[in-house]
């Protein structure tokens, strides 16, 4: 990139970073936002929701969110506000009963292929356990190796990036209730469903479980860059609209947050953190008790958010598309 190019930019990461984020919720401990397609989560650089999130107050959090949502995927976010919300991260262990952090997630995609109401793919499944990607090291192998001497599972390996590898302290199995909420038939065959999803999960990070479940079913999300021959069967004007975006969207969430007592186990060190009142928490009245938290939070216009884009790929074909309803098969 030259000079011109580089600082251009660099300005727009500067604004995206400084952008005001639309708050949906927000109290004590908690605030819930909106992430827009295309911002990275975490990350101590520009253009991510982590630095947006930043204050310039000095007992300001600098850490990531509770939820991460990945790069593709846009929706609400939950955020901790204060330390006691955000010793939350070190609960690991399931059986610890002095602090917990349950969030329900409900997505809704847009994906390939015509999905039956009788089919078995609707109701609940269980999301597949994805480990932590890591890069894998090319190593230059002789030409004169021998088939039998290299490694059987190279291969696989460049196919999925998390064969082998142990699962993460935030990678947490999950499951899914899967509903149809619509279907559509463009004017060259091609069909798309809308698919509402309601993930049990503690730490979010599920869209990329979502993507590779409904890969596997043979409904594969728009947008997944694993699946390109099914984009390119859409009419060129629909593939022009959607520019190449993942239309998967966390519309709501529901959170349930507590900590008992003022001493929590540190799953990942195997220690006991001792929370006190001098690095800022503040202790109720009532027992030993810091905080219990239970909000709902909906985005206020769900249904438009992806119902712009479904209207616009029926204009597409010509407004000859075919719609069916929620009841039909």
């Amino acid at each position: 990139l030259d000079g011109q190019h580089e600082a251009e930019l660099t300005q727009a990461a500067k604004q995206q970073t400084t952008a005001k984020l639309p708050i949906h919720y927000e109290n004590k401990h908690f605030a819930v936002v909106w992430k827009n397609a295309g911002m990275r989560t975490c990350g101590n650089f520009a253009g991510t929701l982590q630095m947006a999130l930043m204050s310039s107050n000095m007992d300001c959090l600098d850490v990531p969110p509770l939820t991460r949502l990945e790069t593709g995927c846009s929706g609400l976010c939950v955020a901790a506000k204060t330390k006691s919300a955000q010793w939350l991260k070190l609960i690991e262990d399931e059986s610890n009963s002095h602090a917990s952090l349950r969030i329900l997630h409900v997505f809704v995609a847009l994906v390939h292929g015509a999905l039956s109401l009788s089919s078995e793919f609707v109701g609940d499944v269980d999301l597949p356990l994805c480990s932590e990607r890591f890069w894998r090291q090319k190593t230059r192998v002789p030409s004169d190796t021998p088939i039998c001497k290299r490694d059987p599972n190279t291969d696989e390996k460049e196919k999925d990036a998390t064969v082998g590898v142990t699962p993460s302290w935030h990678s947490e199995a999950a499951t899914a209730h899967i509903e149809r909420l619509e279907c559509v038939t463009l004017s060259n065959g091609a069909q798309l469903s809308t698919l509402k999803l309601t993930c049990q999960g503690r730490r979010g990070r599920v869209g990329h479980s979502i993507c590779k479940l409904l890969r596997d079913a043979g409904y594969p999300v728009v947008g997944d860059s694993f699946c390109k021959s099914e984009r390119a069967a859409l009419p060129r004007g629909c593939r022009t609209k959607m520019k190449n975006k993942l239309h998967l969207a966390c519309v709501e969430v529901n959170v349930n947050a507590s900590v008992d007592l003022p001493q929590l186990h540190d799953a990942r060190n195997n220690e006991c953190v001792t929370i006190s009142g001098d690095i800022g928490v503040d202790m109720e009245a009532s027992g030993n008790a810091i905080f219990s938290e239970g909000f709902h939070v909906t985005c206020p216009t769900p249904e438009r958010y992806l119902a712009t884009t479904w209207a616009d790929l029926t204009d597409d074909a010509n407004s000859s598309a075919d719609v069916c309803n929620v009841n039909n098969e």
